[in-house]
């Protein structure tokens, strides 16, 4: 087990980044350690339970807070015990009652179409019967509201050319992402960089392209759709 945590350590350690900006600044590792004492009780009771499900993943990552929940996911700030590294990730952890097939489609997206052109990747995944995660970059944000309207033209424009980068490499795939939205766009003002998220709806829209092997469904529509093969 010690050898395997080790392998994944270094592979995370040395993976490296979009960008070398990446990095998170020398303060982080302070803003986490008041994050973690500011938890909530359904925050760390999530991060618990999480951890039990994963033994695993706690030999890897700190993680330090809650920073995303949402119908089929929740996500965590992490970052790596075995290194002092200001490098952090973000843990997304799939509910139980995600298909396969619809996770399956996410991380194709993620490893074929992400580390490029503002597309997030996938760094590690781990899986324990139920339970999956995808480790990918994280990048340290602000809220869109917290400045959308502080915005002047020229940033308007960075915005949109970056955000039309991220679009060209994923639709350079045959893939739409369909689910275009602030939350899902991050942008670091201070560092001016840009982050396209969550592939949990993307459909590939040629199925005759070599891409991706299947289009990805709505995701209640296709739940219904292979409960119905399932049970005819």
């Amino acid at each position: 087990m010690t050898a395997i945590v080790d392998k994944a350590c270094v592979s995370l350690m040395h993976k490296q980044p979009q960008s070398t900006k990446n990095d998170v600044p020398e303060h982080s590792n302070e803003i986490c350690k008041k994050k973690d004492s500011s938890k909530t009780s359904s925050g760390k009771s999530a991060i618990d339970s999480l951890l039990s499900k994963l033994p695993d993943l706690d030999s890897i990552f700190h993680i330090h807070e809650k920073i995303g929940e949402g119908t089929f996911s929740n996500v965590y700030l992490a970052s790596l015990k075995c290194v002092t590294s200001n490098r952090q990730f973000a843990i997304k952890h799939l509910i139980p009652t995600s298909h396969p097939k619809r996770m399956q489609y996410e991380l194709d997206c993620l490893n074929r179409i992400g580390g490029k052109d503002n597309v997030v990747s996938c760094d590690m995944t781990m899986r324990q019967a139920d339970c999956v995660v995808f480790v990918m970059p994280y990048l340290k944000h602000q809220k869109f509201a917290d400045y959308v309207l502080e915005m002047t033209v020229e940033e308007t424009k960075l915005y949109m050319r970056n955000l039309l980068l991220a679009l060209r490499r994923v639709h350079s795939f045959n893939i739409i992402h369909r689910d275009i939205k602030p939350s899902n766009f991050l942008y670091n003002r201070h560092t001016k960089q840009f982050l396209l998220v969550d592939f949990g709806l993307a459909q590939k829209v040629n199925e005759n392209e070599n891409s991706l092997r299947n289009p990805i469904m709505k995701r209640k529509r296709e739940d219904d759709d292979l409960e119905n093969a399932e049970n005819p």
